[in-house]
């Protein structure tokens, strides 16, 4: 025992491999937290077409089949009893549940029997989480440890700027600020170490985010919000300004984008300062500038999918109604568009700063190491 213990410590990703196998199997068995739910395995399921819906607003029909579901209860009362369900499910399955043999679902007592609630999703969520550890410890090894802490903390911090909000009412777009600051100096100290180059990025990242968030607050104030439809925000209105809310959004929105060019103009150019100690500003620049054009195109993309992905399902029933997509992203979806625009914006500032702010530093650090 002793023996394979040393073993695991040698070889840390089979250690993480019988953790993650450990939480599955853990979580597939956590009945016990669900005290007041009965469970129950589902061993059979015949489906057979029932009848014939109108479901879409376009008129297409889909099919409507019923189940009949034998299952076993697993947990509650009458555990170990057979039990006979019936589930009626369409093909789109959007407000329904198509259910399959080996699926756990948490019961309820009616007075005809048994009801099925939901299914026990949190194994798979589990796996998943699992399978992102194992490959961040597999890819990342140490730093992927610590990208997997500094996510951590950050929903931490996330979670307490949230409650802090909503318990003590303090305003919100301070709180914003406060959590960037803390966000950004996590999870580019955890990654990159207490060095130079981790300073030279937070700065970085900084002053862009700070820099493309002014720039959007004065257009937005300059225009007095006109034109911006917040929908999906207005009954936030009797608690908070709907402004004050959508611009702690802007600030935290493009904050990933613009760490990741912060940290990779730094990183390049600190390399190129330590394989080449004697390099001038202009050259430091010049490389910079090439790194950076190179780095816009993609993450400015990266946005754009970002932002624009959750908004596929209602664009989809907005032009099966017969609305245009035009209207569509000018009535329901201008606040993403507008955080694609300020992200992008922020991005885009990052790069010069990063670049001539990594540049002045290093020079300047070749400076005084010369008159040493």
């Amino acid at each position: 025992m002793i023996e394979f213990f040393h073993r695991l410590r040698a070889h840390p990703l089979l250690m993480f491999s019988l953790l993650a196998l450990a939480a599955v199997v853990f979580t597939a068995h956590d009945f016990f937290l669900y005290p007041d739910w009965p469970a129950a395995r589902i061993e059979d399921v015949v489906s057979v077409p029932d009848h014939t819906e109108y479901s879409f607003s376009d008129g297409r029909e889909e099919t409507c089949d019923l189940q009949t579901i034998s299952a076993k209860i697993i947990h509650g009362p009458g555990k170990g009893s057979r039990i006979t369900l019936t589930n009626y499910c369409t093909e789109s399955n959007v407000y329904d549940t198509r259910y399959r043999k080996g699926d756990v679902v948490f019961l309820k007592e009616t007075d005809g029997g048994w009801e099925i609630t939901f299914v026990k999703r949190d194994v798979y969520g589990v796996a998943a989480l699992s399978c992102l550890l194992l490959a961040l410890a597999a890819v990342g090894r140490k730093k992927g440890l610590f990208a997997v802490i500094s996510v951590a903390a950050n929903g931490l911090i996330f979670y307490l700027g949230v409650r802090i909000y909503v318990d003590r009412g303090v305003n919100l777009l301070g709180i914003s600020m406060a959590a960037m600051v803390l966000f950004t100096g996590i999870c580019l100290t955890l990654i990159g170490g207490f060095t130079r180059m981790t300073a030279m990025s937070i700065l970085g990242t900084l002053l862009g985010t700070l820099i493309s968030f002014g720039l959007a607050w004065a257009v937005l104030n300059g225009f007095a919000f006109q034109g911006t439809h917040a929908w999906l925000l207005e009954f936030l209105v009797v608690s908070q300004d709907y402004k004050t809310i959508f611009l702690s959004e802007l600030l935290i929105g493009g904050l990933g984008a613009t760490m990741d060019i912060a940290m990779s103009i730094s990183s390049a150019l600190c390399e190129l300062k330590d394989k080449n100690p004697g390099i001038r500003f202009s050259n430091l620049v010049q490389s910079g500038r090439e790194i950076g054009w190179d780095i816009i195109g993609t993450m400015t993309n990266v946005l754009l999918f970002t932002y624009l992905c959750g908004g596929i399902p209602l664009m989809v029933v907005a032009a099966r109604s017969g609305m245009s997509i035009w209207n569509y992203l000018l009535f329901y979806n201008n606040l993403e568009i507008l955080r694609f625009i300020v992200g992008s914006i922020g991005i885009v500032v990052t790069v010069p700063v990063s670049i001539f702010l990594v540049a002045f530093l290093l020079s300047w650090e070749r400076k005084e190491a010369g008159r040493l």
